[in-house]
């Protein structure tokens, strides 16, 4: 037997003779053989992981996968970056096998969006051969964008800001439809126009803006004046930062 791995083709024959009748009979089996380490990759399932958990939504589940070349003889397991509160969803350990294994990464409103590396990984082929290396264009994940909110607006000029409880990452993909346009939903009418970011300025029709990026919480603005002077009772807008 040799080759550095092979759990699948029959590498062992044994024959018997039978010398009354000369009659053969063959055998073979498979010697599994894992005499290299594995390759284990990360694959995130979307290019940002969105958030939630604050203003009525629900922390975010996000599957992450490693893939491993090899059979796996336990569990592989996988470090977050340092530099984030975003953690498993139970224990850095995946489950499934055994070439494919998840686990889930929770995102939270509160914790800060950006780029981060992927931690330590660990997993043992079947002949207890450490990988502690990560293979293939996945070292990173994002986070960045959050789900879906309905917000209440209070009556008239007080309602020009409302706080929304997250982090804006990308001032561009806020709105209220997750395809790429610029309206916000309000119940009074449709704001079809996003302001430059941090704009405050009153009376622009059918406009609104947002305070900053990159702090939490965030004010948006409705900027229409008229609209917000006509109505009297409180009113609701739904609001998310798409993938």
């Amino acid at each position: 037997m040799s080759g550095t791995y092979n759990i699948s083709t029959p590498n062992l024959d044994v024959s018997a003779n039978r010398v009354e009748n000369d009659a053969t009979t063959t055998l073979n089996t498979v010697v599994k053989i894992a005499n290299t380490a594995a390759t284990l990759s990360v694959s995130n399932p979307n290019t940002r992981l969105r958030s939630g958990g604050n203003d009525g939504t629900s922390i975010q589940n996000h599957t992450i996968t490693i893939q491993s070349d090899q059979q796996l003889y336990s569990a592989p397991t996988l470090q977050v970056d340092g530099g984030t509160t975003a953690d498993w969803q139970t224990s850095p350990t995946f489950s499934g096998g055994p070439t494919t294994w998840t686990n889930v990464l929770q995102v939270h409103d509160d914790d800060a969006k950006g780029t981060y590396n992927w931690g330590a990984i660990s997993g043992y082929n079947l002949a207890g051969i450490q990988t502690t290396t990560k293979s293939g264009a996945t070292q990173q994940y994002v986070l960045g964008g959050f789900v879906q909110r309905t917000m209440t607006v209070l009556a008239q000029l007080l309602g020009k800001t409302t706080v929304i409880n997250v982090e804006v990452s990308d001032y561009t993909k806020l709105a209220t439809n997750p395809a790429s346009n610029d309206t916000l939903a309000w119940s009074v009418k449709d704001m079809t126009t996003r302001s430059t970011l941090g704009d405050t300025t009153d009376y622009q029709a059918n406009k609104w803006s947002a305070s900053a990026e990159d702090t939490n919480p965030t004010n948006i603005y409705i900027l229409d004046t008229a609209a917000l002077v006509s109505s009297s009772q409180a009113s609701s807008f739904t609001i998310q930062e798409r993938v």
